[in-house]
This record gives structure tokens, sequence and C-alpha cells, in this order.
């Protein structure tokens, strides 16, 4: 566990944790979602804090790779799937450390076919807030898709509101499979500020994002904002959960796995030696 500081920031690393950034504090204020008691889902996931998805983002469904007429079986993390890639099950070793930057390292190895690849993540506080960081270089000997992403979990309660402009959504179908390019509804429009909780769960994979969001609560606003290639963020807050989620990533949920998701928003074909490289900040918005 690493601590980094910079003006009214600090941040808690745990590279051990899959890249895990567990904390972010603005003047003495939790950025992040953050409970005492660490919550964890039955397959490991850290539900709290902020970490990498790589080599993909989100789910493959049935734990399928389908790229060039090959369907290509991936190894479970999932009930029946393959979850947010790779990263978050493995440590990350430090390649470089200051005062108020960290950078690790994942490598595949052999353990993940067909990806080989090494990842690279970078935070970086400054007067502004967080820089997170994040590329995946293709490793192999063959032509491969790729995606990345970043998964911050933030507090959300009955007074949480949300502003985010972008131009349509993927349509989902059981269990966020998603079925197709759709223009917002009311329920998923908030190019207006409007409060989060409905009292029903919202998972929304935007397409067309505009690379700005902003969460409103009483007395700060977090500002988030993204790379053109994190262009595809998913949104998500179960009913009664006291947190929710904002993940900007490369591709559309399922694109791994789903033709329409590859369609509409798909992942990067990487050659050898290629990578590919997206960011994202986190910092209190200062009028």
């Amino acid at each position: 566990m690493l601590v980094l500081k910079c003006g009214d920031y600090s941040a808690v690393i745990e590279p051990e944790k899959g890249g895990l950034v567990s904390s972010l504090i603005w003047n003495d204020r939790e950025l992040f979602y953050n409970p005492k008691s660490r919550p964890q889902a039955p397959n490991g996931i850290h539900l709290y804090g902020c970490w990498p998805l790589v080599p993909f983002a989100n789910r493959a469904f049935e734990g399928k790779l389908r790229f060039e007429g090959r369907e290509i079986q991936l190894q479970f993390n999932d009930e029946k799937s393959t979850m947010h890639g790779f990263g978050w099950q493995n440590a990350w070793k430090i390649e470089a450390k200051t005062s108020h930057s960290i950078t690790m390292i994942h490598k595949s190895e052999d353990a993940f076919p067909p990806f080989l690849y090494k990842a690279k993540q970078t935070v970086q506080l400054d007067e502004k807030g967080a820089l997170f960081s994040l590329e995946v270089e293709n490793t192999g000997d063959n032509s491969l898709p790729y995606g990345i992403g970043f998964h911050p979990w933030f507090h959300c309660n009955e007074k949480t509101s949300l502003s985010i402009k972008a131009e349509a959504k993927m349509n989902f179908g059981f269990r966020y499979r998603p079925t197709g390019k759709v223009p917002l509804d009311c329920k998923s429009d908030f190019a207006q500020s409007k409060l989060i909780k409905t009292g029903h769960e919202i998972a929304i994979n935007y397409l067309g994002w505009d690379g700005r969001a902003q969460l409103d609560y009483s007395g700060y606003t977090i500002l988030i904002e993204a790379s053109g290639t994190m262009r595809a963020p998913v949104l998500w807050t179960p009913a009664d959960a006291e947190f929710v989620c904002f993940e900007p990533q490369s591709h559309a949920s399922g694109a791994p796995s789903e033709l329409t998701a590859q369609i509409h928003a798909p992942m990067t074909v990487l050659q050898p030696n290629q990578k590919l490289k997206g960011w994202m900040r986190i910092g209190v918005l200062n009028d």
C-alpha cells in the first residue's frame, strides 16, 4: 500500500490488488466509494475504489472472443462469462514512483490465451486532481482486438445528480447483453443535470460521449474527463446501492463476443508491438 500526495489531493495505491486505487481524497473528503468493509463480488472483483480494465472492458459473453470469423474460448472469471479482462485479477509491479505519481506494470505472459500483452498504468496527482493513464501493448505474434477502461466507484445517494452528453446508447437485453444502438430516452438522457437515484437499477452504455461528466454532491462537484479513445462509458448503479460506477472505456460492453457491439463500438485490433492508450482525469470542479 502506497500513498501519493500533491496539494489538496492524496491517493492510496494497492498494486498487489489488481492495480487498485482504493482511495482518492480531496481536502479530507473521500471521492471514491471506499467503505471500511472493503466489499468484493463472488468472483473477487473489488467493489470500491478504481481499477484498470485490460485487455478489454466489461463482458465477453460465454467467454467468447469472436475475431475474423473465429470463435476463441477465454477462461471464465465470472459466472459463464469473462468479465473486465484479467488485470484486476493480478498483482501489478511498480516500475517507477515519486511522491505524487506511480507507474505499474502487468504482463499476461502465457496465463490468458490468446491474449499476450503488457499493460502499464500511471496515476499522477496534481493541483487539478488525479490523472489515470493506461496502455496495452500486443506482445504476441498475431493481430488481436484489445480494449482498455477504468472502473471508478463513487458515492451516491438520493441527492446525487449527474450530467453527461452523448449521442446514443447500446440497448441491453437479458443480463446486459447488447442488442443494438438506440437513441437516448428520458431515462438515459442526462444532458441536463438530474438525480441518479430513481428506485430502479440504471445500466447504460453510452456511445459518442463528449468526454466530460459531472457528479454533483452537496457542497462539491466531481469532474470526470477522458481521452478520445475512451468514449463508450458505462453508467451503472443498482436500485438501493450507495455507489454509482461511471466507467470510461474504449469499446461497447460485449464487444469481445457480440456482433452488434463490434459494429457500433468495436475493440481496437492491434498488430504485434502496437499499443492502445487512453486516460481519465478525476478532480473537484472549482468555480
